[in-house]
């Protein structure tokens, strides 16, 4: 396997959107290098079939992967380098309810055209006014199946006069298969005819990407290099986990414990027990839970420690006794507001890593509440001016 070198972190601030959406449960469209580990043979085939976009054939890559083992991580990552290339990028899903399907030809070549025109305005788009605003008509999407290949090849063409290529990926294109039996006829037959006929283009790559075990039949068919997920492996999962630590502790500005060997190890070991399938994401999502209750944890503590003050009490000098018109300096002290949750209460948390979170609190202290997250039921301090009572 090729050893490449950790690419550099991102900035704080791409920092915490790639964070929030990780957290989310969904693949970043920021630092895609910085997070891809494992993949570099992937790399290296996006970066050959991209490069290859000015030969005279068409270039082509499907990608396969189950949910959760990094799809939509590749497609992102795929989108992220073309752009680098200074290509034009289209995504398209296969998408039997909306009709944007390949038995469908006209909706999806007017959505391919709407694509490039909202997100690569230096386009003059002009040319193709009339597909753009055309209106459904069977006729017309009738005669699209023959002339599909003919339309994309004039829009590369058109593309080609301001970027390197065009990249079009098609997703989800298991998808074809829960169509009715006439309607899987007409698409099978729109795609091979499109493959066949755009095999000596150039200025375009073809990428397609399913979930499906048929991948493999797929690409044999079409000619295409199989993409498939790398194996989920301790080794691949230290490596992801420092990233994320780095990650983490840039985008919030903290200093995790450096035991990334051990955490890493722990929650490896809990994903391959507990989990078969989505094993990647299952990981990113517990590693990045970690961290946070880590952060916020060293930062009640923080709280703790500089909400009690230094205070100098001076006591009066009384060696000359008390008369009955001295008085005698007492320092104020500040009135107890009353507390306005009670244990078992459920809360809102307003600000702080667990922004967002509702939870119940379990313990209350003067300025902070113990609550309780995840299946460890692990307890955490949080002010009560981060926490909003949830109304029954």
């Amino acid at each position: 396997m090729k050893i490449m070198t950790n690419p550099p972190a991102p900035d704080r601030h791409t920092c915490i959107r790639i964070i929030s959406r990780l957290r989310a449960g969904v693949a970043p469209f920021e630092g895609m290098r910085y997070l891809s580990v494992g993949m570099e043979s992937s790399i290296d085939e996006i970066e050959q079939c991209i490069g290859r976009i000015n030969e005279p054939r068409a270039s082509m890559l499907f990608i396969q992967r189950a949910y959760g083992e990094g799809k939509s991580h590749t497609l992102h990552l795929l989108n992220e380098i073309a752009v680098e290339r200074s290509c034009a990028s289209v995504y398209l899903s296969h998408n039997h309810m909306n009709l944007n399907s390949f038995h469908r030809p006209s909706i999806l070549f007017q959505h391919i055209l709407q694509t490039i025109r909202s997100q690569y305005p230096e386009i003059d788009m002009r040319p193709f006014q009339w597909e753009l605003e055309r209106q459904y008509n069977y006729s017309h999407d009738r005669k699209m199946r023959e002339d599909l290949p003919k339309k994309i090849m004039d829009l590369v063409r058109h593309v080609c006069k301001t970027r390197q290529g065009l990249v079009i990926t098609l997703d989800e294109i298991e998808n074809i298969f829960l169509l009715h039996i006439k309607s899987q006829l007409t698409a099978f037959y729109v795609l091979s005819r499109l493959v066949r006929q755009m095999q000596f283009a150039e200025g375009i790559v073809f990428v397609f990407a399913m979930t499906s075990f048929l991948a493999k039949a797929f690409a044999h068919e079409i000619g295409a290099p199989l993409l498939s997920a790398p194996e989920f492996t301790d080794i691949l999962a230290y490596q992801l986990y420092t990233r994320l630590h780095t990650l983490h502790a840039t985008a919030y500005q903290w200093t995790p414990s450096p035991d990334s060997m051990a955490r890493s190890r722990q929650i490896f070991d809990q994903v391959t027990r507990e989990t078969r399938e989505s094993q990647w994401r299952a990981f990113v999502q517990r590693t990045v839970h970690t961290l946070d209750i880590e952060h916020q944890n060293q930062h009640s503590l923080q709280d703790e420690q500089s909400a009690v003050p230094q205070q100098n009490s001076v006591l009066p000098d009384l060696s000359g006794g008390i008369t009955l018109d001295q008085s005698i300096p007492v320092p104020l002290l500040a009135r107890p507001t009353p507390n306005r949750f009670s244990p078992g209460d459920k809360v809102y948390v307003l600000s702080g890593p667990l922004r967002d979170f509702i939870v119940q609190i379990s313990e209350l202290h003067d300025d902070t509440a113990t609550v309780r997250i995840g299946q460890a039921n692990r307890p955490i301090r949080i002010a009560v001016d981060q926490l909003q009572k949830v109304r029954s």
